[in-house]
């Protein structure tokens, strides 16, 4: 459910941007490595769309499946990833694997509303970093998911670094998941 908020922030976490230690290839064929689970990433619409590693990596996975893959991993799961690397930080997953219990699932595209050949949902939300590396999300020190457009950062100069402070007006959701918020407007405090 979305609702307005007006929330004070503070300190972004030094995760919120890691430098990846992962290997790909100078393509965008598809790879496959391994990693530890640090959090699930949320969006303002309350659906896990993907996955932060203990090393900073960020793994996107499509928020319709979003049930799928909580069921799948939690925090300090190991995952074995296929998939496409966006930029050194975001790998676009196919398919992710807990290596623990070697279940896994695979991203089939979205499945068209009951009774019908309509549009399915919406392509993917918001990430922390968009396809050329761009900053458009944050990790607070309080665990909430902060997404933002560039083009916000860039109109309103906002500083956001590690240890920064960030007043945030936006709409979002909080649940069992954690919060997360689509920011509207960004400022320093």
């Amino acid at each position: 459910m979305k609702r307005s908020q007006s929330l004070i922030l503070a300190t972004v976490l030094s995760s919120m941007i890691g430098l990846s230690n992962l290997a790909f290839a100078a393509d965008d064929s598809t790879q496959q490595t391994k990693g530890k689970v640090q959090r699930v990433l949320m969006n303002p619409e309350g659906k896990i769309d993907g996955l932060l590693l203990v090393d900073g990596t960020q793994v996107k996975f499509p928020p319709h499946m979003s049930q799928e893959l909580l069921s799948l991993v939690k925090a300090n799961d190991s995952i074995s990833i296929k998939g496409t690397k966006e930029n050194a930080k975001v790998i676009k997953a196919e398919s992710i694997t807990n290596t623990a219990t070697n279940k896994s699932i695979v991203d089939k595209g979205p499945t068209p509303p009951e009774g019908g050949s309509g549009e399915g949902p919406g392509g993917p939300g918001p990430k922390l970093l968009g396809r050329k590396g761009e900053v458009n999300g944050a990790i607070l020190a309080d665990g909430s998911i902060v997404r933002f457009s560039p083009r916000i950062v860039e109109d309103s100069k906002v500083k956001v670094d590690v240890g920064q402070n960030l007043k945030v007006t936006g709409f979002g959701t909080q649940n069992s998941n954690g919060k997360s918020l689509e920011a509207t407007s960004l400022s320093n405090n």
